[in-house]
């Protein structure tokens, strides 16, 4: 064959293999479409059948106020496992925890938001569960539980904190749930010493003045009853008519309750510095239509607080819309106004 014949049959093979080779190519793109579909729609059935364990809804909601003022979160997070969760219907105290589940899991959002504000390497945030003790005691489970369930990022290396930060929150999400789990099987819940927490406790999980301000924020989850039977009560500390657990029942039908409650009754203030700490209860709710009821209850607090010089406090009623507990914690982060400290 000579020379021009070989050109000739060179170019004949292009002009063949060419559409050949365009032909697979769309037959490829075509298959990888069809599979990142599939991938999409799979992503999509997973979306609806399991929740994600971190809104970021809520974390685009606060992103631009807390970077701007350089202000660190502390979350704790005080649950009371009391009979609260087991004294009802199964399916109301099933729904008693997912309450509880709810407020925890947007807590852990906004935690994420103020992380990611940061852009991870200028986060000293933290959030952590606290258990309000029990005169009974709790099981070691239960207690080796709880201490599990914390994320402070000043323990974790900088280069470390992006990937490290959802495998902390995986981990803190399972552990609530065992925590949940656990508690529903304890048979000497007899009531949450919210009190002796604050007494004992409290100050440790506080975060001490730093470089940039930060502010200590308590949730408290409770029915805001702090009180026992009466063997428990025989040894609890008491200052002539104020106590270490409220006598609810003593101002329930006293036309005259109010009066009483503005002069020495209440709570024994616990001699502490809590002027940097704010204070949001959730969950309040009145085991009597007594009209009275929730305002006894929340007197015995807001006296409580005022006497302890608690920067900043709230109390908020049971809330059945999951929503409506979102706009709550969220109204009381930004209802009160930070003092700048040295945020240089």
């Amino acid at each position: 064959m000579n020379t021009r014949a070989k050109k000739i049959s060179s170019i004949v093979f292009i002009i063949l293999i060419i559409p050949l080779l365009y032909l697979l190519f769309l037959e490829g793109t075509k298959t990888t479409q069809s599979a990142n579909s599939g991938s999409e729609k799979s992503a999509d059935r997973n979306k609806t059948e399991q929740r994600p364990l971190v809104d970021d809804n809520l974390n685009k909601r606060r992103i631009d106020r807390s970077y701007k003022g350089k202000i660190q979160y502390n979350f704790i997070i005080l649950l009371d496992l009391s009979d609260r969760l087991t004294k009802n219907t199964p399916q109301e105290n099933t729904l008693q925890v997912e309450k509880d589940k709810e407020i925890i899991r947007n807590l852990l959002s906004i935690f994420v938001g103020e992380v990611k504000a940061k852009l991870y390497i200028n986060s000293q945030d933290s959030i952590k569960i606290a258990v309000a003790p029990q005169p009974t005691g709790y099981s070691p489970l239960l207690f080796s539980i709880s201490k599990e369930l914390e994320i402070d990022m000043r323990e974790l290396r900088i280069r470390d904190r992006r990937t490290k930060l959802d495998q902390y929150i995986s981990n803190f999400s399972q552990n609530i749930d065992r925590l949940y789990d656990v508690s529903s099987q304890e048979k000497k819940l007899i009531g949450a010493d919210i009190w002796t927490f604050f007494r004992d406790n409290l100050k440790t999980f506080m975060s001490k003045p730093g470089r940039e301000e930060t502010r200590n924020i308590l949730i408290i989850l409770t029915d805001g009853y702090i009180d026992f039977n009466k063997d428990v009560l025989r040894n609890r500390p008491s200052q002539g008519k104020r106590y270490s657990y409220m006598r609810v029942a003593d101002f329930r039908n006293d036309k005259d309750w109010e009066k009483k409650l503005d002069g020495d009754y209440g709570l024994i203030p616990i001699n502490e510095d809590f002027s940097s700490l704010e204070v949001l209860v959730l969950g309040i709710a009145p085991r009597f239509p007594n009209p009275n009821e929730y305002k006894i209850i929340e007197k015995h607090w807001t006296k409580w607080f005022d006497k302890m010089k608690i920067r900043h406090s709230e109390l908020h009623k049971s809330e059945d819309l999951q929503k409506q507990t979102e706009n709550i914690i969220e109204a009381f982060l930004n209802a009160y106004p930070t003092v700048s400290t040295s945020l240089n």
